[in-house]
């Protein structure tokens, strides 16, 4: 149940909010500095939760030390499987979308999609606009810091629309450097997903202070129309969220400090798997959603 108290309107369509939770948590301590006094508003109107108050993109990287999990190479197991899970994106893309494609992966990181995706055939370029607020991300000689006016046939979002300060300006941006008929592609966290609903505060996915929005299947599809894209696919997948939550959990009970991960995370993650399974088919409920933009062609 929501709080009762008003917050600043909607990021997204501008109608007033409730907060949801107050005095959030960082539970795996992916994080420099102290923690700030953070809030998690809702919008009925478009379905769309987002962190109050606000902050700047220099503020927000002052939270994310080398060892940030998307970046870090500590933990070997997590790693392999991440590589896994790339190869198999790569090959997905080019099963669906072919060889002759260019491809932009927006906000990539250390540009691992783009080394796998290269190595498979595919032209392919990394960028990530964050980088021009920090210098020591890992290899930064292999991540472009400004883009020049090329245009692409898909653009990977994978996880960074809920990083956006201003999700709409990222995604118009994404829309500027399609060629007609392009494709955006990504995957964002399902706010609407059972496993926000039983974890609350702990939920794998709600990561303060480093997701600013967190989309439903509604707010998001909003969001494509808003800046004028056709909405192709939108639907919930399977994730690795309940196993993180859970560990949210043991690790907030047990009072334990943690960078990263648990050592009994593997079995946390095989357990989530399975009840990721479950949520999934039922359809909306998932933790993640999958999502393809259509830029339609003007002729």
């Amino acid at each position: 149940m929501a709080l009762n108290k008003n917050v600043p309107r909607c990021i997204l369509c501008g109608q007033t909010s409730v907060v949801l939770l107050e005095d959030l948590v960082n539970h795996d301590g992916w994080i420099i500095g102290e923690m700030p006094s953070l809030s998690l508003a809702h919008c009925h109107n478009c379905n769309l939760a987002f962190l109050e108050p606000a902050t700047s993109l220099e503020e927000q990287w002052r939270w994310y030390p080398n060892s940030y999990s998307a970046r870090s190479r500590k933990f070997r197991l997590q790693s392999y499987l991440f590589g896994l899970t790339q190869k198999r994106s790569v090959r997905r893309l080019i099963s669906e979308y072919g060889i002759d494609v260019r491809v932009l992966d927006f906000g990539g990181g250390d540009g691992s999609w783009c080394r796998s995706a290269t190595k498979a055939g595919l032209e392919a370029r990394n960028y990530d606009p964050f980088v021009k607020h920090r210098g020591d991300i890992p290899e930064r000689d292999e991540i472009d810091v400004d883009l020049d006016d090329p245009k692409y046939d898909i653009v990977r979002l994978e996880h960074v629309l809920e990083h956006a300060l201003d999700p709409k300006s990222l995604l118009s941006q994404c829309k500027d450097l399609l060629s007609e008929g392009g494709v955006i592609l990504g995957n964002t966290p399902n706010f609407d997903s059972w496993s926000f609903n039983v974890f609350k505060k702990n939920w794998g996915f709600l990561h303060a202070p480093h997701h600013r929005s967190l989309f439903s299947q509604m707010s998001l599809e909003r969001l494509a129309r808003d800046v004028g894209l056709k909405v192709q696919v939108s639907q919930t997948r399977i994730s690795s969220c309940w196993g993180h939550s859970m560990e949210n959990v043991i690790s907030r009970r047990l009072s334990l400090n943690r960078i990263g991960h648990l050592r009994i995370y593997p079995i946390l993650l095989m357990i989530g798997q399975l009840i990721e399974f479950v949520t999934t088919i039922q359809g909306r409920y998932g933790s993640e959603v999958h999502f393809v933009f259509w830029k339609e062609s003007t002729h």
